[in-house]
This record gives structure tokens, sequence and C-alpha cells, in this order.
């Protein structure tokens, strides 16, 4: 399974939950709510929120470019005088969200590009 995430808004005039934008990344949904709210509350909606879902689906590797784990390795363990092996190198960019993993059970990786 992975991590899908939704931005939910109420339409003011149904009290309906809707879902106005979807991503593997959480920053993207984070991002379109910045660029989007004002557009969506003069169309009727209110209460703008990231929620999560678990997802069969896979990122797309066109728009999301996974990089495996040893091409993650060989390209950043320079930045770090290679004093990280591979799974040092990964858990230090997941914990300060370099790097997220859409699928645990996978090799693979989406680089965050604004980090």
């Amino acid at each position: 399974m992975n991590t899908y995430y939704q931005v939910t808004a109420i339409n003011k005039e149904s009290s309906e939950v809707e879902i106005m934008f979807g991503s593997f990344e959480k920053r993207d949904c984070i991002s379109e709510i910045d660029f989007e709210k004002h557009n969506w509350k003069n169309d009727g909606y209110k209460s703008f929120k990231v929620v999560s879902i678990e997802v069969e689906d896979t990122p797309d590797p066109e728009v999301y470019d996974l990089i495996s784990g040893d091409d993650l390795f060989a390209t950043q363990a320079p930045c770090f005088n290679f004093e990280l092996d591979k799974e040092e190198l990964i858990s230090k960019g997941l914990e300060v969200g370099f790097i997220t993993q859409p699928d645990p059970a996978k090799d693979l990786f989406i680089i965050n590009t604004e980090y």
C-alpha cells in the first residue's frame, strides 16, 4: 500500500466534503492549497485540509521521478564524504524530508526537489 494525499474542502451550499486535489507528495497538496485557496473560497468552499489515504496505486515514475536506493546512494554519498553507507543515507534522507518512500516494501524513493 502507498500513502496518497488529498486536499479536501467543504462545499458551503451542500455541506459535503469534496476532494479538490491529490498527490503522492504531501508538499504538493500544501502548495496547491496556498495557490488555489482564494479561488476555491470564491467558488464556495471552506475548511481546506490535507488528508492521507492508503492506496494500491503506485506513483507514476514519469511524474514523480522515482530513484532506486542504489542510485540515490551513488548520487548523494559524495555530499556526505562517503561517511554514510546506503542504509544510513536513506534513513537520514527520510528523517530530514529530502526523500520520501511511497512504498516501504520497494527500494524506490522520491527526491524532494524543494529541499
